[in-house]
């Protein structure tokens, strides 16, 4: 249980973003093997490079991480986990995802994940002591989610599918900030120079422009059978955002993988929406 904290497996999460365009193009209704095992297998590859990332990012955090009401609590913080036994974990994931690539034989989908690596190294060492670029980046790790399910399978992304990732994702680093800067301003340098009602104004405008986004989206949207289906679903969302924000603003802890493990009434609302989306494929 240690080892799956350490990794952050319940972070994977973030990775199923990998099979919106997939199954929003309809290709899945084509049930061609050799797609879902490409896709199963770029899912697993993004995982163990996402799960490498979160050990050393944990590694270079560890002191800070030891301030933190609930990173301190964390495998390496605890020193539950060696620093050493870390990183000899870190190694065999970093092997895990090139053998992967090996097999997904895809020099695209290869680049999205020296990238990601890349980007989040950076990230760890300098770009999340700066305001601002902090949050963008954190809201294009999300973004390249999307880009490289649909690199995977060559399939093309919607802009305004783009756009409603990027708007949430925002929303979703924004409000984390947020909780953070509420419990320990001391916990991370680059909260400091964070003002409260700047974040919270952030947070409504992204709100907002996510579900715009999200209703272009879905208006402009041709492959499904049932367009009437999938309009509601634009109500749901709605529903789905309106609810983790009233979650944020009494939740202590602003990790929204925490929030929607944590509150079964959301889990039932997103599992709601699924149903919905699949629902419009078939009827």
């Amino acid at each position: 249980m240690i080892y799956l904290k350490l990794i952050r497996i319940k972070n994977w999460i973030k990775n199923f973003l990998i099979f919106i365009p997939f199954i929003f193009s309809a290709k899945f209704l084509d049930f061609n093997t050799n797609e879902y095992f490409t896709l199963f297998l770029g899912f697993l590859c993004f995982c163990f490079a996402s799960s490498t990332i979160y050990i050393i990012n944990d590694i270079l955090d560890v002191e800070e991480d030891k301030l933190d009401q609930y990173k301190k609590t964390r495998p390496i913080a605890s020193n539950k986990i060696s620093i050493n036994k870390a990183k000899l974990i870190a190694f065999l994931l970093l092997i895990l995802t090139i053998i992967c690539l090996c097999f997904i034989k895809n020099i695209f989908a290869s680049l999205i994940i020296i990238i990601y690596i890349s980007l989040n190294l950076l990230y760890s060492i300098k770009l999340k002591h700066i305001p601002i670029i902090d949050i963008t980046i954190l809201s294009f790790f999300f973004l390249i989610r999307i880009f490289y399910g649909g690199i995977l399978l060559n399939i093309p992304v919607s802009i305004y599918l783009y756009l409603t990732v990027l708007s949430v994702s925002y929303y979703f680093g924004i409000g984390k900030r947020k909780k953070e800067l509420e419990q320990n301003k001391n916990a991370r340098k680059v909260l400091e120079q964070y003002p409260k009602n700047f974040l919270d104004s952030l947070l409504n405008i992204f709100l907002g422009t996510t579900i715009i986004y999200y209703s272009l989206w879905i208006i402009n949207y041709s492959q499904v059978l049932n367009q009437v289906i999938l309009n509601i679903s634009i109500i749901l969302v709605i529903i789905i955002l309106i609810y983790y924000h009233f979650i944020l603003h009494i939740e202590i802890n602003g990790n929204p993988t925490d929030i929607l493990v944590k509150h079964k009434g959301l889990v039932i609302l997103v599992i709601c929406y699924c149903l919905l989306v699949f629902l419009g494929f078939f009827i």
